[in-house]
């Protein structure tokens, strides 16, 4: 696996409610939003894939939900449903003619 990818199932991001009595002990506390976020990072995509498929990738993105499953052979696991929560980006690359993608997911 290269580096640049956070499986979402091992990164949670939930949010909880922590309840107090009143003379300021802990009593529980409950789930309040379940969820979790993967950041996706790609590197060294060549730039005439970018010239021909970013524009459609990136309304899609945009409007739809999607799964993305990092490595399907050897991580099965790592994958998630969910839509990106601020715009994907397409950088250049240290390598001359190349980018690099990053975006977020936010899903379940």
């Amino acid at each position: 696996m290269q580096t640049g990818f956070g499986p979402g199932s091992w990164n949670p991001q939930n949010e909880y409610v922590t309840k107090f009595s009143e003379g300021g002990q802990v009593i529980g506390r409950t789930k309040k939003r379940r969820g979790t976020k993967q950041k996706i990072m790609i590197p060294d995509i060549p730039e005439s894939w970018a010239d021909d498929n970013w524009d459609t990738l990136r309304e899609n993105l945009e409007n739809e939900s999607v799964f993305f499953i990092w490595d399907p052979t050897n991580h099965p696991s790592h994958i998630i449903y969910g839509m990106t929560d601020k715009d994907p980006r397409l950088t250049y690359s240290r390598y001359g003619g190349y980018l690099n993608l990053d975006m977020e997911l936010a899903g379940l």
